[in-house]
């Protein structure tokens, strides 16, 4: 289960370091990508978006990007931008600006 392993290091980071940034790549695997946006919302639903400063998701699916557009408006404390695969280095630079 990757995700329980991502959800667990992430609440560990938060016991350690107070707030975090999170970069996330999703690709297409026939369907795992819309089960991910699934678990991305009931990750932030259990443990809060307080600690979580910015969200860089690079994916190579459009309508993926107007999600995380869509949550950046509903998860306003959260600064949430979607980056295509050839900008994984601009997520990353995005989000040593925290």
């Amino acid at each position: 289960m990757r995700w329980f392993n991502f959800f667990s290091e992430a609440k560990a980071k938060i016991e350690l370091y107070g707030n975090i940034v999170i970069y996330e790549e999703i690709v297409s695997f026939g369907g795992i990508e819309f089960k991910a946006i699934i678990e991305e919302f009931k990750y932030l639903f259990e443990v809060g978006i307080s600690n979580i400063d910015k969200m860089a998701v690079v994916t190579d699916k459009k309508w993926i990007g107007k999600i995380v557009g869509a949550e950046d408006k509903i998860f306003k404390s959260i600064d949430m931008k979607a980056f295509s695969t050839e900008e994984k280095d601009n997520a990353i630079e995005f989000l040593k600006n925290a």
